[in-house]
């Protein structure tokens, strides 16, 4: 009889290789210039919302999910 043994991350492992990757990205939207990215919530494609831009007093939105 034989069998198999898989062993998973545990949960502290999971949460900091997730806290290094979100660190990574922001400092590169960071370096962009544009926008102020908080490492803590780096954006991603459902996060990115809306941009407003203010062209001759009016405010332009701007849907970034659609790029």
């Amino acid at each position: 009889m034989s069998f198999s043994v898989e062993v998973l991350s545990t949960k502290d492992d999971v949460l900091k290789e997730s806290d290094k990757e979100c660190s990574e990205k922001a400092a590169i939207f960071s370096s962009i210039g544009e926008y102020f990215i908080d490492p803590d919530f780096p954006p991603n494609a459902e996060s990115l919302g809306k941009k407003s831009t203010k062209v001759n007093d009016n405010i332009d939105f701007e849907n970034l999910n659609d790029a």
